[in-house]
């Protein structure tokens, strides 16, 4: 930590983590042991949400920053901002988390913009995540992988996967890294419908077989998402083998298990990559772990 904190402007520093997911529950999903302890936990002062917690850890991450000489370039949450997308929730992320003095750069996970697809009153909770998203550009400089298309005069149309990249720097300049955001899983696929918009997501794969062609090979790569499920994980994998001879220096970083916190060393044909367990902010944790030479 002092040498995190005794860093200079020559220093990249970009800061990872997950699965804010407001508000997330301290117990299972058992409805009858909920109303069960209902009365306890009122008489006791205990909630049934890890709210405190999560609220504390972005209170540390906002002191860590401001103790820093020199800054973070970025802070990085790869997925489930919110329990369902509920306005409550992004609401209070944005409060707790955007007024961190630092760039934020999010991806969205299942529990933003899948579990609640058709299980929320005119897909608002979905709608009202991917809205959030398309706006963040505005204040980041940012390109999202989407376009949109007026289908009716009251209704508008998105189509793409979401993904973005972007150039980061130390503070000096010396050193810098490229981040991409691949959000959820990248094979995911989805068409949601709310009254006024229509949202037809596509999967991130050749967008990240673009954006890769594209970049200077001398550069860390940052490939950011929540969920590396089976399919994601070959497809990643079959594009770094077809990429084996430009020699990128990549590292994966994922999240949704949330009792994870580990890097585990993939073996591609591009050479051994780092997949690196980000660590939910409620179950984040001081240990780590190394699994050296499994396949990707």
């Amino acid at each position: 930590l002092r040498n995190l904190i005794n860093t200079t402007d020559d220093d990249l520093l970009i800061l990872f983590t997950a699965d804010t997911q407001y508000f997330f529950q301290c117990t299972i999903g058992n409805d009858a042991c909920k109303l069960a302890s209902k009365s306890i936990r009122f008489k006791n002062g205990l909630a049934l949400y890890l709210y405190v917690l999560v609220s504390i850890f972005s209170q540390v991450i906002r002191k860590l920053i401001l103790s820093m000489k020199s800054k973070p370039s970025a802070l990085i949450l790869n997925g489930d901002l919110t329990g369902y997308g509920h306005l409550h929730e992004l609401e209070t992320f944005k409060d707790q988390w955007l007024t961190i003095p630092i760039r934020i750069l999010p991806g969205l996970g299942n529990h933003d913009y899948e579990n609640n697809v058709n299980d929320c009153v005119g897909n608002h909770c979905a709608n009202r995540m991917l809205y959030w998203l398309s706006l963040i550009p505005e204040n980041n400089d940012l390109e999202l992988d989407y376009h949109k298309k007026q289908e009716f005069f009251l209704k508008t149309t998105y189509l793409g996967s979401f993904a973005y990249k972007k150039f980061i720097c130390s503070p000096s300049g010396a050193n810098c890294a490229y981040v991409i955001q691949l959000h959820n899983r990248p094979s995911y696929v989805a068409q949601i419908e709310a009254p006024f918009t229509s949202w037809q997501i596509t999967n991130s794969f050749q967008w990240l077989t673009n954006v890769l062609n594209s970049f200077n090979q001398s550069l860390p790569i940052f490939i950011n998402l929540h969920n590396l499920d089976l399919i994601s994980r070959i497809k990643i994998r079959d594009i770094l083998d077809k990429l084996k001879d430009r020699k990128l220096r990549i590292f994966i970083l994922h999240a949704h298990i949330h009792h994870y916190h580990r890097v585990d060393m993939k073996c591609t044909k591009a050479g051994s990559i780092p997949s690196i367990y980000v660590g939910s902010v409620p179950n984040n944790r001081k240990d780590s772990k190394v699994n050296n030479g499994s396949e990707l």
